[in-house]
This record gives structure tokens, C-alpha cells and sequence, in this order.
């Protein structure tokens, strides 16, 4: 696996739209979340125990991922995502927080896209954020 520190400006990201598998590592400035969420933890302590005992729950992971607002034809996660936000299938994503070089980390899976949203500001940049649940497991993996 490639060693050395990871830079934001290298992540890949691409998800798939239910036609092609969209890449839109160029509108996206902020992936949260993956490759792991919190699980739960849960108390397990019977009566009469000195200490505290716990069990771990399932994993559930959710991830965020945001950036400039675009619609370029295609590619463009104003395109993307719209289609299939309202939809009632996962979708596979792929994520590659160092880049896709000859084993940089990567990580995916299928997710349900539970929201995407544009903010605009008068003033500013049009900017976009998707909130998706991953269905199952992330896979890690490398390029």
C-alpha cells in the first residue's frame, strides 16, 4: 500500500447514478464519515457485577459528502445526485481519500442517498451536500 500523508485535493469519489457511474472528485470538497462510523456500544452489566461490561452493536454507517455546486453535463453532482435521491434502490460509491494510484486505500459499497441539498448565498458560491446511509458493509480495499 502507498505510504505518505493523504491531501484532500487527490480524494476520488464516484457513485453510481443507475445509468453510468458518475465521477465527481472535481465538485467535491469534503467527504465525512467513511470509512467507519461509531457503533454502539451496549451495557451488558448483570446484578451484582463490580464492573461495567459491555457488548458491541451493529455498525451503522453514514457519510456526507459536499462541495461546489455544477452542473456540468454528465459528471456534475447537480445532475447526479437529483437522480437518484428520490429513488428506492442503493446505489455503489467508491471513495478514495489519497487518489487512485497503485495502492492508495479505497473503500465502498452500496448506500441509500437520504438527502442532497443546495445552498445558495447571495454573495457566495453555490455549494451542495448529499447525506447517505451505506446498506451492509464498507469494503477496504486499494487501487
Amino acid at each position: 500500500m502507498a505510504t505518505g500523508p493523504m491531501r484532500g485535493q487527490d480524494l476520488q469519489f464516484t457513485i453510481h447514478d443507475g445509468t453510468a457511474v458518475r465521477d465527481i472528485s472535481l465538485f467535491v470538497r469534503n467527504v465525512s464519515g467513511l470509512p467507519f462510523s461509531d457503533a454502539p456500544v451496549i451495557d451488558k452489566t448483570a446484578a451484582g457485577a463490580a464492573d461495567r461490561t459491555y457488548l458491541k452493536g451493529i455498525m451503522a454507517h453514514t457519510f456526507t459528502v459536499s462541495g461546489v455546486a455544477d452542473n456540468t453535463a454528465l459528471t456534475g453532482p447537480v445532475i447526479a445526485f437529483p437522480l437518484i435521491a428520490d429513488d428506492i434502490v442503493t446505489r455503489a460509491f467508491v471513495y478514495g481519500p489519497k487518489g487512485t494510484g497503485t495502492g492508495d486505500p479505497k473503500f465502498s459499497g452500496s448506500c441509500w442517498v437520504t438527502s442532497f441539498t443546495i445552498t445558495e448565498d447571495y454573495d457566495g458560491i453555490a455549494l451542495w451536500s448529499a447525506s447517505c446511509t451505506v446498506d451492509g458493509a464498507v469494503t477496504s480495499g486499494a487501487y
